[in-house]
């Protein structure tokens, strides 16, 4: 390997290390841009989903069941973009670990899920969805939302951020349909269910409730889980992006030391060949004395 190659590579990884601290800074505005605000709806969204626990749990008691054609849906969240490590391929591998001990349709949202699952030839249907942006539009959050309502339990499988270090992969049941079966260990969010469940009274009707909650609060809930996802890919992304620049600063340094050998050797031949040189000089010279 020449200098002149040692110092392009140089320059390639100077430029990677750019790069990736580019990317880096654009995580870290971004990630304090929304994570104040997606803990804040977790919260207060967590509550919602308690409320909607005791709707449900109370509209089985009383054998008030919605009419829905379909039973389960389970909804992939990946993103369309690269360089978020490799929280995506945790999360579809939890789902292709998951999905086949249940009868469920199934719904592949993202680039990345969609062509991971393409290259592994998976071999269950889904359907496929692209969005313009790993956050959805309102028409397009509309949409799916309608899609889904049709179904009495909607699965979705998205990271989410316990820590900038620790993003991990779960499993929501937003419809909260888990409370009323024998296999809630699915769930990652856990409940602790009462032996006895109190009766309670509801205003307005609890019919009317119900049906507000699976035609309106499962927007929200559908909507929070796209938050999650994405700030827990903005952490994961910080994360890559400082690996990144750390491996760029070890092939910089590689780089440097394979550069500074080389020269010593050409420099330890050219002092080699002075020296050869002058050795030669100086014979030639006590020759032509003699």
């Amino acid at each position: 390997m020449t200098i002149k190659e040692i110092n392009q590579a140089i320059d390639v990884g100077q430029s990677l290390r750019q790069i990736a601290q580019a990317y880096g800074e654009i995580a870290i505005i971004k990630i304090k841009k929304i994570r104040a605000a997606v803990e804040r709806n977790r919260l207060f969204l967590n509550e919602i989903e308690g409320v909607y626990r005791t709707v449900k749990q109370q509209a089985s008691l009383r054998k008030i069941f919605s009419k829905k054609p379909k039973k389960t849906i389970s909804i992939l969240l990946t993103s369309n973009f690269r360089f978020s490590g490799n929280i995506d391929i945790n999360v579809i591998k939890f789902f292709i670990e998951s999905t086949p001990k249940l009868a469920t349709d199934r719904i592949v949202i993202g680039k990345t899920g969609l062509n991971y699952l393409k290259a592994m030839n998976y071999f269950h249907t889904y359907q496929a969805v692209e969005l313009k942006e790993d956050l959805p539009k309102p028409l397009e959050l509309h949409q799916l939302s309608q899609f889904i309502k049709n179904y009495t339990q909607v699965l979705v499988f998205y990271p989410q951020l316990s820590t900038l270090l620790v993003q991990k992969e779960v499993v929501s049941d937003i419809t909260q349909s888990y409370v009323l079966t024998q296999n809630p260990q699915l769930v990652s969010k856990t409940v602790s269910q009462p032996g006895i469940i109190p009766l309670v009274i509801f205003e307005p009707e609890l019919a009317k409730m119900l049906d507000f909650f699976e035609n309106q609060i499962i927007t929200l809930l559908l909507e929070q889980t796209f938050f999650e996802a994405e700030l827990s890919r903005t952490g994961s992304r910080i994360m890559s992006m400082d690996q990144a620049q750390i491996g760029a600063n070890d092939f910089i340094q590689d780089q440097e030391r394979l550069k500074a050998h080389i020269q010593r050797v050409e420099e330890n031949a050219h002092l080699l060949d002075r020296l050869t040189s002058q050795t030669a000089i100086r014979r030639r010279k006590l020759i032509l004395n003699e």
